[in-house]
């Protein structure tokens, strides 16, 4: 008996001398073009072939073994010639694979690849065809998600909504505690199918401005106003932080631009711990003063001149 050799470079549009890369590109493009369930209803059990024809083609290609082997025992029937299987190729020895998918099985042409690339051989040089197809991971996909420092801060989940090929997908995340800008999160399952078992999605952290605070690796900076005789005097303030309001002393004689810590309020270290928080002090002045103000300023200045 002769089956019909098809050409598994024709099918994937790609040359002999393919990379991995250009073979995985090519499969990936037609493999959304021509995914049944993308396909009109009349046109779905034709896709469900070409697919079919499509993934069986990867398989091969994308294998070094398999696609060595198949350079092999190909390499001399391209362009649709006919070819004769090996001795002991018989009726008794073949059998064909039937999938009970949604889009049918590959066919006895498949099965007889399997059996070279992938079945074994057994006594009496009798071919056995294998019965399962190896399952494809579709392409993974990367996206951004914005936080706010505090949702960042303290973990929790977020709800996002995503556009794919097949309409609005909503999924809710779990966003771990401490979590830092540029850090990703794995969703696993939810990329592309591409056909085969769907790809992962990766979320790239952005941390929203924060209206008071300045992320500095680990630390927090925040710039906090005072009038000119609290920075003489001395004073106490209450400023917030990321975990609530914190009470700050003022030392007298402070100068603008001086730095006040806080131990271990500023971000959770990746290591364990937790970085500073830092309070920058800015001086101030009263835009309008009044008569009385500015009599004390006059006797205040008097007083430095001397």
């Amino acid at each position: 008996m002769s089956v019909k050799f098809r050409d598994y470079y024709e099918i994937l549009g790609v040359g002999k001398n393919a990379t991995p890369q250009e073979i995985k590109s090519a499969f990936r493009k037609l493999a959304r073009k021509h995914h049944p369930d993308t396909a009109a209803p009349s046109h779905k059990k034709g896709a469900a072939e070409k697919f079919n024809e499509i993934n069986e083609a990867y398989e091969v290609l994308s294998d070094p073994e398999k696609k060595k082997k198949y350079d092999r025992y190909g390499a001399n029937y391209r362009e649709g010639m006919d070819f004769t299987p090996p001795p002991g190729f018989g009726e008794g020895t073949f059998r064909s694979s039937s999938s009970t998918g949604e889009f049918g099985g590959m066919g006895s042409f498949s099965d007889f690849f399997e059996s070279i690339f992938g079945g074994g051989r057994g006594e009496g040089a009798q071919w056995r065809a294998s019965t399962q197809q190896r399952s494809v991971k579709g392409e993974d996909v990367e996206a951004e998600i914005e936080l706010a420092l505090e949702d960042a801060h303290r973990g929790g989940t977020k709800k996002i909504s995503l556009e794919t090929a097949q309409g609005r997908k909503h999924l809710e995340v779990k966003i771990p505690p401490g979590i830092h800008e540029g850090s990703k999160i794995r969703l696993a399952g939810q990329g592309h199918p591409d056909g085969g078992n769907p790809g992962d999605l990766y979320l790239t952290v952005k941390i929203k401005t924060h209206p008071l605070f300045k992320c500095e690796g680990d630390d927090i900076l925040m710039t906090q106003s005072v009038f000119p005789w609290d920075a003489a005097l001395g004073t106490e303030l209450q400023v917030p932080t990321l975990d609530g309001p914190v009470k700050l002393k003022i030392p007298p004689g402070s100068q603008g631009g001086k730095k006040l810590r806080l131990k271990e309020k500023g971000l959770l270290k990746k290591k364990g711990g937790r970085g500073d928080f830092f309070v920058v002090l800015q001086i101030i002045l009263p835009e309008k003063i009044s008569e009385k103000e500015k009599e004390l300023y006059e006797q205040l200045k008097h007083l430095a001149s001397k």
